[in-house]
């Protein structure tokens, strides 16, 4: 690249020292020198800045492709978060529609004695086997309905995983959006 510049220059100079006198020519030639000098400088600083560039390209490059990897991972986890919800979910329904089952059996044992009561009490009067009946069904009927409660319980602690769940579903996609715009301004 030198050369094709001082050749040229060489002979330019050639020419106007021929029909120059000695000092014209000779401050013709640090002239020319010095524009020489300036034209290297210029491109040495040309080169190093292309050199400054193509590092950033390539460390942008590499964070685009960390940011990718993070947003493939979060991504896996909203997919594992939504089926452990979807689980969640099941077991849910599932204890709601036992609970209700066994509530529908128990409300109709519990129409069924209060039928048998009131049919005991208009027959002339109790006697003490009906009552020790009644007293043992009252007793199992408390038994149940604790059991009833015990199971409200759990269905308020599945729900509030699932909306624990949920919450941390919403974090990830929050976290997996920031990411992907990250990613989209790298771009």
């Amino acid at each position: 690249m030198g050369d094709d510049i001082k050749n040229p220059v060489n002979s330019r100079v050639t020419a106007g020292v021929l029909n120059e006198s000695g000092a014209t020519s000779k401050i013709r030639i640090t002239e020319l020198e010095n524009a020489v000098r300036s034209l290297e400088e210029t491109i040495k600083l040309r080169d190093e800045y292309i050199v400054k560039i193509s590092k950033e390209k390539i460390s942008i490059a590499n964070e685009n492709e960390k940011y990718h990897k993070e947003i493939t991972q979060k991504n896996n986890e909203i997919s594992e978060l939504k089926n452990r919800n979807l689980v969640l979910e099941n077991q849910i329904n599932k204890i709601i529609e036992d609970s209700n089952q066994e509530l529908s059996r128990k409300e109709k044992v519990v129409v069924e004695l209060q039928a048998k009561i009131n049919e005991l009490a208009s027959a002339n009067g109790a006697d003490q086997e009906v009552i020790r009946r009644l007293e043992e069904l009252n007793v199992k009927h408390s038994s149940l309905r604790e059991d009833l409660i015990v199971k409200d319980q759990e269905l308020v602690r599945l729900r509030s995983e699932y909306n624990a769940s949920n919450y941390s579903l919403n974090e990830l996609k929050k976290k997996r959006d920031n990411l992907l715009e990250q990613y989209l301004e790298l771009q």
